[in-house]
């Protein structure tokens, strides 16, 4: 019997402690397996290939990418048929030109239609992107892209700030721990903390735990790790065993840099990547760029036409066409991320180097009756309610009310809202009041666009 990465989960989540530190004892690369030990070894012994090689390698990875979508993916086939893209053609390249860009919405209508049918459905593990404009997509991945991304994200680590999956990180993210402040996690070797009580009263406790921890790596959102470097700065304290601090998901504001820098010594390390597995760039020893990856797939910088930039300095959108997840791949698709190349093999464009990146990583905060900021990117809901909404929108104004606005898919009904309901009251706890109201339209900005939250109409009356 093949058992699916989902019931894995299932089955470790709902484990006594004893079975996941058993577990967790195996080492990683065993647990991990055989693929995961490819992809890492391959990224060790390609890290000095030249432009040259890396040219190679991606038309190889190309060429096998369109063949396995025209063979196996539904909207491709008939995509590849209607345009005329010959999957088998001596420049793989001019027919990759033809493949014209994907945006969410057009995912969003048909997400079986991107299903490779070489996997089972239900063997394939899945998670939602962030709805930073609405409507979060789910995403399928097989098991061999899972192993993938984890070599690539610890191989990364490690060279950058000498991460290996045998160190303690304590991690700041949006996992409800009930009223918990923090729950050990053995299968990740880490303490995972919630960034929803980060309040001096809080973080006292917090900061105890930590010295007792010691971890030699903190993770998480920017805006949780700088709310726990500013109590660290105020009280004059320190947490002695901590190497690196490691963002995600948020940019990280200049203010908040300074705030690691004080309180930990050491410049936050960040990475770019998302649940689309269409780009991945990380920050080097230096600690200033981001460099996207070669072997993770083709990326791509257009201008708002559509074109392709392939000179330093011009802004644009962040295309991405990964190599490493068969089960749903998405072909140029739109990131909704923006940044200008620094650097960039402008023969070939398929890679390159960029300061910062705006867009959907921008931070925003909904406020607690007692003051507490929540950031957005940690309300993430689990996977399963994103299935029966359409679109959802954050409507906020007074501290400690939000009013979450949403289009209801067929299969809504009062079920759904509670466990809406219950996981925002394990999350946000007493000083938030969410209210559900179901409608037919979000509110737009006066170009169209749906934002994940908008200050309540009382509230833009007053300005």
């Amino acid at each position: 019997m093949i058992v699916s990465l989902s019931q894995l989960k299932k089955y470790y989540t709902g484990s006594p402690y004893w079975v996941k530190k058993l577990y967790s004892s195996l080492p990683w690369s065993i647990r991990m397996g055989k693929d995961y030990r490819g992809a890492y070894s391959f990224l060790a012994n390609s890290e000095h290939y030249s432009p040259e090689q890396w040219r190679v390698y991606q038309t190889h990875k190309l060429k096998e990418l369109l063949v396995h979508c025209e063979a196996t993916v539904p909207y491709y086939k008939a995509l590849f048929l209607d345009k005329g893209i010959d999957v088998n053609a001596s420049n793989i390249w001019l027919e990759f030109e033809k493949i014209p860009l994907l945006d969410k919405q057009t995912v969003l209508s048909d997400i079986d239609a991107f299903l490779s049918n070489k996997f089972r459905k239900k063997s394939l593990y899945s998670a939602t992107t962030g709805g930073t404009t609405g409507k979060p997509m789910q995403i399928f991945y097989d098991s061999v892209s899972y192993k993938k991304e984890w070599a690539f994200k610890i191989y990364a680590w490690n060279k950058a700030i000498g991460y290996q999956p045998s160190s303690r990180k304590a991690t700041f993210r949006g996992v409800a721990n009930g009223n918990a402040l923090w729950v050990e996690n053995p299968i990740y070797n880490e303490i995972r903390f919630s960034p929803f009580h980060m309040v001096d009263e809080s973080l006292k406790d917090i900061v105890d735990k930590l010295v007792v921890y010691k971890p030699k790596f903190v993770h998480g959102y920017p805006s949780a790790i700088a709310a726990l470097s500013s109590y660290l700065v105020e009280n004059n304290l320190k947490i002695a065993s901590v190497r690196a601090v490691m963002c995600i998901s948020e940019n990280i504001l200049d203010g908040q840099r300074r705030l690691v820098q004080e309180a930990f010594g050491c410049e936050p390390y960040s990475f770019y990547g998302h649940s689309e597995r269409a780009v991945f760039a990380s920050m080097k020893e230096d600690l200033t760029e981001y460099h996207s990856h070669p072997a993770y797939g083709v990326c791509e910088l257009v201008d708002d036409h559509g074109a392709v930039i392939k000179d330093c300095g011009l802004r644009g959108e962040l295309v991405g066409t990964g190599f490493i997840n068969s089960a749903m791949p998405l072909l140029r698709y739109r990131t909704g991320d923006y940044c200008m190349w620094s650097n960039v093999n402008c023969d070939n464009a398929g890679y390159g180097t960029f300061p910062e990146v705006e867009g959907r990583w921008k931070q925003e905060f909904v406020e607690g009756r007692d003051g507490k900021r929540v950031s957005l990117t940690a309300l993430n809901m689990h996977e399963d309610i994103y299935a029966h909404i359409d679109a959802m929108q954050y409507v906020v104004g007074e501290p400690g009310l939000v009013d979450l606005n949403i289009i209801p898919a067929v299969s809504y009904d009062q079920g759904v809202e509670e466990k809406i309901l219950a996981e925002y009251r394990e999350k946000l706890g007493g000083t938030f009041t969410v209210r559900v109201s179901l409608v037919d339209s979000l509110i737009k900005t006066k170009i169209g666009k749906c934002p994940l939250m908008v200050k309540s109409q009382i509230d833009r009356i007053s300005n």
